[in-house]
Protein backbone atom coordinates (compact mmCIF):
# COMPACT_ATOMS: atom_id res chain seq x y z
CA UNK A 1 0.00 0.00 0.00
CA UNK A 2 1.29 3.49 -0.71
CA UNK A 3 1.34 6.30 1.81
CA UNK A 4 0.83 9.44 1.38
CA UNK A 5 1.23 10.89 5.04
CA UNK A 6 3.71 13.21 4.57
CA UNK A 7 1.03 15.41 2.98
CA UNK A 8 -2.24 14.22 3.93
CA UNK A 9 -1.55 14.59 8.26
CA UNK A 10 -4.16 15.49 10.41
CA UNK A 11 -7.03 17.93 9.59
CA UNK A 12 -5.39 17.56 6.18
CA UNK A 13 -8.29 19.92 5.18
CA UNK A 14 -8.15 23.40 7.17
CA UNK A 15 -8.93 26.81 6.28
CA UNK A 16 -7.96 30.04 8.22
CA UNK A 17 -9.43 33.44 7.07
CA UNK A 18 -8.32 36.52 8.93
CA UNK A 19 -8.85 40.28 7.42
CA UNK A 20 -10.26 43.42 9.07
CA UNK A 21 -10.92 47.25 8.43
CA UNK A 22 -9.64 50.78 8.91
CA UNK A 23 -11.17 53.89 8.51
CA UNK A 24 -10.26 57.81 8.66
CA UNK A 25 -12.30 60.56 8.13
CA UNK A 26 -11.50 64.28 7.80
CA UNK A 27 -13.54 66.95 8.20
CA UNK A 28 -10.99 69.81 6.65
CA UNK A 29 -14.00 72.33 7.16
CA UNK A 30 -17.50 72.82 6.96
CA UNK A 31 -17.90 72.39 3.58
CA UNK A 32 -14.74 69.59 2.89
CA UNK A 33 -14.36 66.35 3.93
CA UNK A 34 -12.43 63.45 3.32
CA UNK A 35 -12.64 59.39 3.92
CA UNK A 36 -9.84 57.20 3.52
CA UNK A 37 -10.43 53.08 4.33
CA UNK A 38 -7.92 50.47 4.12
CA UNK A 39 -9.53 47.11 4.22
CA UNK A 40 -7.46 43.56 3.64
CA UNK A 41 -8.39 39.65 4.04
CA UNK A 42 -6.32 36.72 3.65
CA UNK A 43 -7.46 33.17 3.24
CA UNK A 44 -4.71 29.99 4.00
CA UNK A 45 -6.20 26.52 2.80
CA UNK A 46 -4.18 23.32 3.14
CA UNK A 47 -5.82 20.76 1.60
CA UNK A 48 -8.20 19.26 -1.71
CA UNK A 49 -11.78 20.73 -1.65
CA UNK A 50 -12.77 18.59 -4.47
CA UNK A 51 -14.69 15.70 -2.31
CA UNK A 52 -18.16 14.85 -3.07
CA UNK A 53 -19.27 14.07 1.07
CA UNK A 54 -22.09 12.66 -0.37
CA UNK A 55 -19.84 9.66 -1.70
CA UNK A 56 -18.04 7.71 1.94
CA UNK A 57 -16.15 7.47 2.88
CA UNK A 58 -13.62 10.01 1.11
CA UNK A 59 -13.83 10.35 -2.76
CA UNK A 60 -10.08 12.04 -3.20
CA UNK A 61 -6.75 10.86 -2.52
CA UNK A 62 -3.49 13.20 -2.94
CA UNK A 63 -0.17 12.08 -3.44
CA UNK A 64 1.25 15.75 -3.10
CA UNK A 65 1.16 18.79 -1.15
CA UNK A 66 -1.81 20.90 -2.02
CA UNK A 67 -2.48 24.68 -0.72
CA UNK A 68 -3.88 27.77 -1.84
CA UNK A 69 -2.84 31.20 0.01
CA UNK A 70 -5.33 34.24 -1.16
CA UNK A 71 -5.41 37.97 0.10
CA UNK A 72 -7.71 40.98 -0.88
CA UNK A 73 -6.27 44.23 -0.41
CA UNK A 74 -8.24 47.50 -0.96
CA UNK A 75 -7.69 51.63 0.11
CA UNK A 76 -9.78 53.82 -0.68
CA UNK A 77 -9.66 57.72 -0.52
CA UNK A 78 -12.94 59.32 -1.18
CA UNK A 79 -13.03 63.57 -1.24
CA UNK A 80 -16.38 65.54 -0.71
CA UNK A 81 -16.24 69.27 -1.79
CA UNK A 82 -18.78 72.28 -2.21
CA UNK A 83 -17.80 74.76 -4.55
CA UNK A 84 -20.53 76.72 -4.07
CA UNK A 85 -22.37 76.13 -7.52
CA UNK A 86 -22.02 72.56 -7.64
CA UNK A 87 -20.42 69.48 -5.58
CA UNK A 88 -17.45 68.18 -6.15
CA UNK A 89 -16.29 64.37 -5.64
CA UNK A 90 -13.09 62.75 -6.34
CA UNK A 91 -12.95 58.85 -5.51
CA UNK A 92 -9.75 56.42 -5.81
CA UNK A 93 -9.79 52.80 -5.23
CA UNK A 94 -6.44 50.40 -5.71
CA UNK A 95 -7.64 46.68 -5.51
CA UNK A 96 -4.79 43.69 -5.38
CA UNK A 97 -5.71 40.11 -5.24
CA UNK A 98 -2.32 38.38 -4.81
CA UNK A 99 -2.58 34.33 -4.79
CA UNK A 100 -0.01 31.31 -4.44
CA UNK A 101 -1.69 27.98 -5.19
CA UNK A 102 -0.05 24.58 -5.39
CA UNK A 103 -1.98 21.73 -6.49
CA UNK A 104 -1.65 18.06 -7.21
CA UNK A 105 -2.39 17.17 -10.28
CA UNK A 106 -1.42 13.50 -11.21
CA UNK A 107 -4.96 12.18 -10.46
CA UNK A 108 -5.98 14.36 -13.80
CA UNK A 109 -4.21 12.34 -16.13
CA UNK A 110 -5.81 9.28 -16.50
CA UNK A 111 -6.13 6.54 -19.48
CA UNK A 112 -8.62 4.25 -20.77
CA UNK A 113 -8.18 1.06 -19.43
CA UNK A 114 -10.29 -2.48 -19.59
CA UNK A 115 -13.59 -0.11 -19.71
CA UNK A 116 -12.66 2.12 -16.71
CA UNK A 117 -10.82 5.24 -16.16
CA UNK A 118 -7.49 4.89 -14.25
CA UNK A 119 -4.76 7.10 -13.26
CA UNK A 120 -1.17 6.07 -14.40
CA UNK A 121 0.26 7.54 -11.38
CA UNK A 122 -0.44 4.22 -9.42
CA UNK A 123 -0.18 0.61 -9.78
CA UNK A 124 -3.56 -0.21 -8.75
CA UNK A 125 -5.95 2.81 -9.42
CA UNK A 126 -9.04 0.91 -9.95
CA UNK A 127 -11.63 3.51 -9.74
CA UNK A 128 -10.62 7.46 -10.26
CA UNK A 129 -10.70 8.24 -6.58
CA UNK A 130 -10.89 5.41 -4.96
CA UNK A 131 -8.23 3.56 -3.97
CA UNK A 132 -6.87 1.60 -2.35
CA UNK A 133 -2.99 2.52 -4.00
CA UNK A 134 -0.24 0.66 -4.31
CA UNK A 135 2.78 1.15 -5.89
CA UNK A 136 2.79 5.01 -6.35
CA UNK A 137 5.09 6.31 -8.32
CA UNK A 138 6.46 9.90 -7.12
CA UNK A 139 3.94 12.30 -8.09
CA UNK A 140 5.29 14.75 -10.71
CA UNK A 141 2.13 15.93 -11.65
CA UNK A 142 1.48 19.06 -10.16
CA UNK A 143 1.46 22.57 -10.64
CA UNK A 144 2.01 26.35 -8.80
CA UNK A 145 1.18 29.70 -9.60
CA UNK A 146 1.33 32.49 -8.43
CA UNK A 147 -1.04 35.69 -9.61
CA UNK A 148 -1.49 39.45 -8.15
CA UNK A 149 -4.19 41.31 -10.46
CA UNK A 150 -4.09 44.93 -9.46
CA UNK A 151 -6.57 47.90 -10.24
CA UNK A 152 -6.76 51.32 -9.80
CA UNK A 153 -10.07 53.26 -10.37
CA UNK A 154 -10.44 57.35 -10.24
CA UNK A 155 -13.90 59.64 -10.55
CA UNK A 156 -14.27 62.76 -10.27
CA UNK A 157 -17.42 64.15 -10.50
CA UNK A 158 -19.25 67.42 -10.21
CA UNK A 159 -22.79 68.05 -9.82
CA UNK A 160 -24.71 71.32 -9.49
CA UNK A 161 -27.02 71.94 -6.62
CA UNK A 162 -30.23 71.20 -6.04
CA UNK A 163 -33.32 73.71 -6.62
CA UNK A 164 -32.61 75.26 -9.82
CA UNK A 165 -34.53 74.51 -13.17
CA UNK A 166 -31.99 72.36 -14.43
CA UNK A 167 -29.49 70.22 -12.66
CA UNK A 168 -26.60 68.85 -14.36
CA UNK A 169 -23.46 66.66 -13.38
CA UNK A 170 -20.60 65.97 -14.91
CA UNK A 171 -17.74 63.86 -14.60
CA UNK A 172 -14.34 61.66 -15.65
CA UNK A 173 -13.11 58.48 -14.74
CA UNK A 174 -9.87 56.02 -15.56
Amino acid sequence: MSNNSAWARDNYNTEHTTGGRIALRGELNDNWSGTLTYSFQRQNVVGAWDQDPNLPPRTVSRFGPESNRFEAKMADLHIDGDLGIADLVFASTYWSLPRRQQNEYSQYIENFHNGANEGVTCANDPVYGGGPYTDCAVPIQYYEYHTNPERWSNELRLASKPGGKFHWLAGLYT
